[in-house]
């Protein structure tokens, strides 16, 4: 068969020749061919996503350098305008001997509340004993295992301290109270410390406070036994320390809540009390 014949038997069958105008216009035969220029615009999404990205990280981290303060200088702090505040809640000017310099400041330097000389003004309190006759109460003494009685004392000036062992503030102010009693005992002063109660059983509190008044040789009178606190709360006492300073007449004149600031600003309050101290012009 020639190809004049072929051509004729492929026309009667309805198809047409490999490659001709004829066969790409069948509908279940089309070829759709895809350049590469159609994968480039992924791409470059792709691309302009991951730039952006860099820019702003870099954009961001300059700014946040920028905005960085600089170190500041050390400055050499004078002594005189150093202050802290004290356990009262009122400033404490701190002195050459707490480590305090004019050529600077000694973060780690600690007040000296033993023998720095500084009298510090105590914060006024609403308490309803204050100028007030103090109502008796009769409590154990330690030592001797008798009862003794605030008004025992009439026509003295006393000194009541409410403490107890556990009470880090109690303890650190007990060496100013020993002083005071060593002072002025001889000048009238009755120093009377009434323990607030132990954190340990019944039958150990005796023993307890025994062995922290030993070893801190203490030699005034040490008053216990208010287990019901029914003492503490008829002279509203909420916390420890608590310290009232009662006159010769049996009047109320001085209560203060909380550790004194300082050793002599114990002191001063006791000398006002006894008559002392001049009173302020």
């Amino acid at each position: 068969m020639d190809e004049t014949q072929a051509a004729a038997v492929d026309a009667t069958r309805g198809s047409a020749p490999l490659g001709s105008a004829a066969q790409l216009d069948t509908p279940d035969e089309r070829v759709i061919e895809i350049g590469w220029q159609a994968l480039l615009l992924p791409v470059l999404a792709v691309a302009v996503v991951v730039a952006g990205w860099y820019l702003g990280r870099m954009i961001g981290g300059s700014k946040v350098v920028e905005t960085l303060p600089s170190p500041s200088p050390v400055v050499a702090v004078p002594t005189s305008q150093v202050v802290v505040i004290g356990p009262d809640g009122r400033p404490m000017p701190l002195t050459g001997s707490s480590g305090i310099t004019d050529a600077g400041v000694d973060p780690y330097a600690q007040p000296d509340l033993d023998n720095d000389p500084t009298i510090f003004p105590l914060r006024e309190v609403s308490h309803p004993l204050l100028d007030k006759p103090v109502p008796d109460f009769t409590l154990t003494q330690l030592d001797s295992g008798e009862d003794v009685s605030l008004s025992s004392h009439a026509g003295k000036t006393v000194l009541v301290n409410f403490w107890a062992t556990w009470c880090p503030p109690c303890r650190r102010e007990m060496p100013w109270l020993q002083k005071a009693h060593d002072n002025y005992k001889d000048q009238g002063l009755v120093l009377l410390a009434v323990d607030g109660g132990e954190k340990v059983p019944p039958s150990m509190a005796e023993e307890t406070i025994q062995r922290y008044v030993t070893q801190s040789g203490l030699t005034f009178p040490i008053l216990w036994g208010d287990a019901a606190y029914q003492l503490q709360n008829d002279w509203s006492v909420y916390g420890l320390p608590a310290t009232f300073l009662i006159d010769t007449e049996g009047v109320v004149r001085l209560v203060h809540t909380g550790m004194f600031p300082n050793n002599a600003t114990l002191d001063h309050e006791v000398r006002k009390v006894l008559g002392l101290e001049e009173p302020a012009s």
